[in-house]
């Protein structure tokens, strides 16, 4: 059982640690232009915490483990992509869509390939746990998440789209994100 849960928590933490480490804490506020993206993040976090909670507890009821190892792998797998990302973009990570007046497109890490590694691995970890104790619940906190991750990156797009430009417009080009399965005419500018 605490092998179990260690092989939860873990990636998790060790996820937290090279955030704190690899995003800078500003003493004071950035200039820049809010676009917004509180529903979204409210909604990962919420049902993030409802899919972590259901794991653990399922640990705890001793059903986890057939389900462990599908999802604990998609866990770590989710968690090391964030971590990745979250050192390639260091000042420039924000929870809500916030573009600084001193903005760089950040084309190092994952971010070489994938234009959104980090909403890419956070469904990647909510999939994780949901695979690890799966029902019709966790399967729907799956497919609201997975709603939210194309509407966000839509959002993200046309923001980053209005404040790089050309740049921009470039480098989707060259890096692949998940809205890329949309029709052309669902994916925005």
């Amino acid at each position: 059982m605490w092998s179990q849960l260690l092989m939860i928590v873990a990636p998790l933490a060790g996820r937290e640690v090279v955030h704190w480490r690899a995003v800078p804490r500003p003493t004071t506020t950035a200039d820049g232009k809010l676009r917004g993206g509180y529903a979204s993040a409210a909604c990962w976090n919420v049902t993030y915490l409802a899919l972590l909670a259901w794991a653990v507890l399922g640990v705890f009821a001793q059903e986890l483990w057939h389900g462990g190892a599908v999802g604990i792998p998609l866990l770590w797998l989710g968690s090391l992509l964030r971590a990745w990302a979250y050192r390639a973009l260091g000042k420039h990570y924000t929870v809500t869509v916030f573009l600084r007046s001193d903005h760089a497109l950040v084309q190092s890490g994952p971010y070489r390939w994938l234009r959104h590694p980090l909403h890419l691995g956070l469904n990647v970890e909510m999939l994780g746990l949901a695979l690890m104790r799966p029902g019709v619940a966790t399967l729907c906190f799956v497919c609201v998440c997975l709603v939210v991750l194309l509407l966000r990156n839509r959002h993200e797009e046309r923001a980053l789209v209005d404040a790089l430009g050309d740049s921009y417009r470039q480098y989707r080009h060259q890096a692949w994100d998940v809205i890329d399965l949309l029709p052309v005419r669902l994916r925005g500018p």
